[in-house]
């Protein structure tokens, strides 16, 4: 029965309902029929069934309408059934395509991580997925507030969004987000993202724009623009399954180089924070030192003071009683000796106790100007060289003018004695204001420059890297203190054989003053 069933299947006379119909070769041989047997009864088949079709009425005269209208009826399935399956055929050419799309996709990004990167190889892979002539990529990050643009077509770019903004009349590339169709899937482009288009690729426009939106977790960020030939667009119009796959595979890349972006970001942020602290604990130790010398050396300096007196006096009395000149010119270098030790006291009970500052607002050139002119006069070597550069020569300073002329020599003469034997450069800038509240005071020079030993004490007081005819170190200590009573900060920043650099930060207003200016134009 079940090798009869097999036969009239295969020759299409009948159906019994029974699916699991086997091959006839192989079911014939299991049961020992030859081919031969097997042709001479598939050959006997037809006059076997004429009995069998008379007596159920199969040789009844078919109606010709009857017979045109079922084989219509046939062909019409036949070629919907052969229309789905070239559907179906196309979508899995198309599916097969777009997985192609995505291993490019990952093999171009190759771990690289930065958005660019990923909009510029996402751009790549949709204009070779649709042979379009060009594309590019875009992405807009909310965190660091910037568009990203990539392309294969263009150099990347990073752009602040406000440099977007329509009312500025620049093309907005964020409208595509909102506007438009944003299932995914291509859709036309806006004129808008045409206007955006032709800046940021500065090429002809060849053949229709069209784009596709980049999701992540079911919001649009970002969108790939490519030109192509709406014949091919319009093969994916209806693949909006794989074009969804195409868009979440290359949102879920910008999102994980986002994470790496904020991770980078505030790994930074910690460095900064870390390197900030650690100045701020340096230069809190610093001042504690100068506060502890200075009042070290205040008590010294009155100690000194009594006992020095007391031996000039004695020897200037011994002077006018003495009558042989040798003794007269050993008690002459006594007088002289004490008066430089009471010259020192003096100096050091200044360091230890300024004079108290009476600030006032002065503008950077008044100031600035006689000083330097007063310091070229100075300059003996005909190589020598002292510019000035005011970037606002507007801008103010509120110090007391002795305490800055003080502050200003110290540093100006450190520089002159750190040249050396080389040509004298010493540049005064006063950059870009760092606030409306602050002012930058910047001395460089080309000198021999200090290690990073000397550095970390050249505010120390009484140091000093000179050996032979050295001073007593209070230069620049004498500036720190200075500077730290005006309410200001000094800093260097110093490189072997390049030379130095002091930078000089003071209020540029009283504290208060917008406030009051403020309150008095209201």
């Amino acid at each position: 029965v079940h090798l009869a069933d097999s036969l009239v299947r295969h020759e299409g006379i009948g159906y019994s309902g029974y699916l699991g119909v086997s091959d006839v070769r192989n079911t014939a041989d299991r049961f020992g029929l030859t081919l031969q047997q097997l042709e001479e009864i598939t050959n006997r088949l037809p006059d076997r069934m004429k009995p069998i079709g008379e007596l159920i009425g199969l040789d009844e005269t078919v109606d010709p309408l009857a017979q045109v209208a079922a084989l219509s009826t046939a062909n019409r399935k036949l070629l919907q059934v052969n229309e789905e399956l070239m559907q179906a055929n196309r979508q899995l050419e198309i599916r097969s395509e777009v997985l192609v799309a995505l291993e490019r996709f990952v093999e171009r990004l190759d771990g690289r991580g930065h958005m660019t990167d990923v909009c510029a190889a996402a751009s790549a892979c949709v204009k070779h997925l649709v042979s379009g002539t060009a594309a590019l990529a875009f992405v807009q990050d909310r965190a660091s507030d910037c568009v990203y643009v990539g392309s294969p077509d263009a150099p990347p770019q990073v752009q602040p969004s406000a440099a977007f903004d329509p009312s500025d009349a620049q093309p907005d590339p964020r409208s595509a987000l909102t506007a438009g169709d944003t299932v995914p899937g291509f859709s036309r482009s806006t004129e808008h993202l045409d206007a955006f288009w032709r800046r940021i690729v500065r090429r002809p426009q060849t053949g229709a724009l069209w784009s596709l939106p980049l999701k992540t977790s079911d919001a649009v960020i970002g969108a790939v623009l490519v030109h192509a030939p709406e014949d091919t667009i319009r093969r994916f119009r209806d693949a909006r399954a794989e074009c969804e796959v195409l868009s979440a595979a290359f949102g879920k890349a910008v999102a994980a180089s986002q994470q790496r972006a904020d991770a980078q970001r505030t790994t930074e942020e910690l460095a900064d924070l870390n390197r900030r602290l650690h100045a701020a604990q340096e230069e809190l130790v610093r001042t504690r030192s100068v506060s502890m010398i200075s009042a070290m050396a205040a008590g010294a300096a009155h100690e000194l003071n009594n006992p020095l007196s007391v031996i000039s006096g004695r020897a200037q009395m011994a002077q006018t009683q003495c009558r042989d000149e040798e003794t007269k010119r050993t008690l002459q270098i006594i007088v002289e000796q004490t008066q430089r030790a009471t010259g020192i006291v003096t100096e050091l009970m200044a360091f230890a106790k300024p004079a108290p500052p009476d600030p006032a607002v002065h503008t950077l050139a008044q100031l600035l100007d006689p000083l330097c002119q007063h310091w070229r006069a100075g300059l003996t070597a005909k190589d020598a060289e002292m510019a000035l550069h005011l970037t606002d020569p507007n801008a103010t300073v509120f110090a007391d003018q002795q305490h800055l002329r003080l502050i200003l020599g110290a540093i100006v003469s450190n520089a002159i004695e750190a040249v050396s034997d080389r040509p004298l450069h010493v540049q005064i800038n006063s950059p870009s204001r760092l606030s409306d509240e602050k002012v930058r005071i910047v001395v460089m020079d080309n000198g021999v420059g200090m290690t990073r030993d000397v550095m970390e004490h050249a505010i120390d007081p009484f140091f000093s890297s000179r050996t032979a005819g050295r001073g007593r170190g209070l230069g620049l200590s004498r500036a720190f203190r200075l500077t730290e009573i005006n309410g200001g900060r000094l800093w260097l920043d110093s490189k072997p054989s390049v030379g130095t650099t002091v930078t000089l930060e003071l209020p540029a207003r009283p504290a208060g003053a917008d406030q009051e200016t403020s309150s008095a134009g209201e």
